[in-house]
């Protein structure tokens, strides 16, 4: 029996499906701890050829091999994972379709300690996406050891040549990301979207109290008490049920993946589509940059609009012009939801 997240109903994903499902042709890369590959929920959605691991040791490949990258049984990845693209068997994903690549950064449970001193292996999962142009990363992971200055350039180096739209869980220390900054969450680059989590009373929905804040870092807010995950702590048939900024991040990453199915669009789009169509929320005001939670339907429909517009923007010019120009020229005339300056880097 497929466990339908109850959190889906509170942004909307039911609605926000009738216009996309995902598609196999996205690729979303996980920096976790690695996905269990013979997880019946994930079955036919890792890419064995991408998966690496990029921790010291790794016994097949350089950065890493697959064994390493896949082969746990069970996982912080693997829930992460889930969320993202669970095929329902027994848990159903954000994506229906969706193509996941394993970037094991973490050994088999996450671990804060090896995070701490491995950040090195964070920057090179993030130079492999951007070498083999992985549009979507999502990086449920904290406290990376970036404390000296030199750790602090080669990081945001890394994520700002990165291309792709780089999703980031907020923390769960309860604390201001302002006053006490947690990396990569703070950094609040131009590519980045931050994400704290909700609590479950999902009529009247606030930030969880374990969440970490900010109204400039911070960007919006998804579920992340309560939910219903791809592995259990008793078994391959149980379903764990848990809480934390890690599980809200994938939500993003994979509405994210839902809007790129929809139509390949760039990074800035994906960003302006999701951060400038939130539901607005009085619990959230000063406590993200947007003062809402994520809204999977109403960004979806406005990527359905701004497709339609920029359309019948584009059959009016010759292909060859599209290619060079006429992409960025029909934003422009695009209604000002589609694509209006990004008011939150």
């Amino acid at each position: 029996m497929t466990r339908c997240l109850l959190s889906f109903d509170s942004i909307g994903m039911e609605n926000a499906w009738d216009i996309s499902t995902g598609s196999s042709s996205v690729m979303v890369g996980i920096l976790d701890s690695g996905i269990e590959l013979n997880n019946a929920n994930l079955a036919n959605r890792v890419d064995t050829t991408l998966s690496r691991s990029f921790l010291t040791g790794a016994t097949n490949g350089v950065p890493g091999g697959l064994d390493d990258a896949c082969s746990f049984s069970g996982g912080h990845g693997t829930a992460v994972a889930g969320i993202i693209g669970a095929n329902g068997t027994g848990v159903i994903g954000v994506n229906w379709d969706v193509k996941l690549v394993s970037l094991q950064i973490l050994k088999y449970e996450y671990n804060v300690d090896e995070c701490l001193t491995n950040w090195a292996h964070v920057i090179n999962a993030i130079n492999y996406a951007t070498g083999n142009n992985i549009p979507i990363l999502n990086t449920s992971i904290r406290n990376v050891d970036v404390y000296s200055p030199s750790n602090h350039t080669a990081f945001t180096t890394a994520i700002n040549n990165y291309p792709g739209l780089f999703v980031a869980a907020a923390g769960n220390n309860g604390e201001n990301l302002d006053s006490k900054p947690d990396y990569p969450a703070a950094y609040n680059l131009p590519n980045m979207i931050t994400v704290g989590a909700l609590n479950d009373n999902y009529a009247n929905p606030a930030p969880a109290g374990f969440s970490n804040y900010s109204p400039t870092k911070v960007h919006l807010f998804a579920p992340g008490t309560s939910i219903q995950l791809t592995y259990g702590e008793y078994g391959a048939t149980s379903y764990y049920s848990a809480g934390g900024t890690s599980y809200a991040a994938p939500f993003v990453a994979g509405v994210a993946a839902l809007i790129k199915a929809y139509r390949n669009m760039h990074t800035p789009q994906i960003k302006a589509i999701i951060l400038n169509n939130v539901m607005p929320k009085s619990s959230l005001n000063g406590m993200c940059a947007t003062e809402g939670i994520l809204n999977a339907h109403q960004a979806l429909t406005l990527t359905q609009a701004c497709v339609s517009q920029l359309d019948a923007c584009n059959a009016t010019h010759d292909p060859v012009e599209y290619l060079t120009m006429c992409q960025n020229e029909c934003w422009e005339q695009a209604p000002s939801y589609c694509y209006p300056p990004i008011d939150y880097v």
